[in-house]
C-alpha cells in the first residue's frame, strides 16, 4: 500500500512500461519508461510486408539461400538459432521470423533485401566531420504535420525516448523502401520543439534557420552524392 492508502503499482512482467492518465497527463506507474528498447514484433511485421512484396515482384525466391551474417547470428532476444555463415532458404527464414519471432531470421532477411544501411550512415558521418558539421545519433520521431507539435505531444515523445521530431523524411524513406529503393534520408531540424523555449514558435524562425544552414547542407549533399553514385555503380557491375 502506498501513501494516502493508494495501492502500489502492480508487478508487471515486462522489461519496461508506462501508464499515463489520459485526462491529466499524469504518469500513474512506470518502469524504465525512457529505456531504449527494440520495438518488439512491429519491426518483424514491417519486414515481413517488405519480404512478401519482394517475393511478389520476383526479386526474391522462397528457395533462395541467404547466408547468415555474424550480426544476425549475434542478435539478442527471441531467436531461431540459425548458424553463422550457413545458407538458409528464404522460406525457412520467413517461418523463423513469423512463427518463432526470431530476431536473427529477421535481420538475415533485412540484410538480403536492403544490404547494410550502416555503411551509408558511416559514410555520411565521415563526410560531415570532414566538413566541420557536428552530427548526433538518436531516435527520430515522425509526425504527419504540417502544423507545429503541441507541448503535450512533445512531452509524450520525450517520454518514449525521442530525440528529434520530423515530418516528411521518415515517410519518404518508408515509401522508398516499400518500392525496393535503397535510400539515405537527411533532415535539417529548423526549430526547437514546442514547450522547450519560453517563446512561441513561428514559421519565420524555420525559414531563418534554413537559410542560415543552407550552405552547410548543400556541402554535405555534394560530398555524399558521389559516394552514393559509386556505391550504386558497384552494385550494377
Amino acid at each position: 500500500m502506498g501513501p494516502n492508502g493508494v495501492p502500489s503499482a502492480p508487478q508487471v512482467d515486462a522489461r519496461a512500461y508506462i501508464l499515463v492518465d489520459y485526462r491529466t497527463d499524469k504518469i500513474l506507474a512506470a518502469k524504465d519508461a525512457v529505456a531504449r528498447l527494440e520495438p518488439a514484433s512491429l519491426t518483424k511485421l514491417m519486414t515481413a510486408y517488405i519480404v512478401f512484396q519482394q517475393l511478389a515482384a520476383g526479386k526474391l525466391k522462397l528457395d533462395e539461400p541467404v547466408t547468415v551474417s555474424e550480426k544476425a547470428w549475434r542478435s539478442e532476444g527471441s531467436r531461431t538459432f540459425i548458424e553463422v555463415g550457413k545458407p538458409v532458404p528464404v522460406q525457412v527464414l520467413i517461418l523463423g521470423m513469423i512463427v518463432q519471432s526470431g530476431n536473427d531470421a529477421t535481420i538475415a532477411l533485412a540484410e538480403r533485401i536492403a544490404g547494410t544501411e550502416e555503411t551509408f550512415v558511416q559514410m555520411m558521418n565521415a563526410e560531415a566531420k570532414r566538413l566541420g558539421i557536428q552530427v548526433h545519433e538518436g531516435v527520430y520521431a515522425a509526425l504527419c504535420g504540417p502544423s507545429f507539435e503541441t507541448p503535450a505531444e512533445i512531452r509524450y515523445l520525450k517520454t518514449i525516448g525521442a530525440d528529434l521530431v520530423g515530418m516528411s523524411t521518415a515517410f519518404e524513406v518508408i515509401v522508398a523502401r516499400h518500392m525496393g529503393i535503397r535510400i539515405l534520408g537527411v533532415s535539417c531540424a529548423t526549430n526547437m520543439a514546442a514547450g522547450i523555449l519560453d517563446q512561441p514558435l513561428t514559421h519565420a524562425e524555420v525559414i531563418e534557420t534554413g537559410e542560415r544552414v543552407k550552405g552547410q547542407f548543400i556541402s554535405l549533399l555534394r560530398a555524399v552524392i558521389p559516394h552514393l553514385a559509386a556505391d550504386v555503380a558497384s552494385d550494377l557491375k
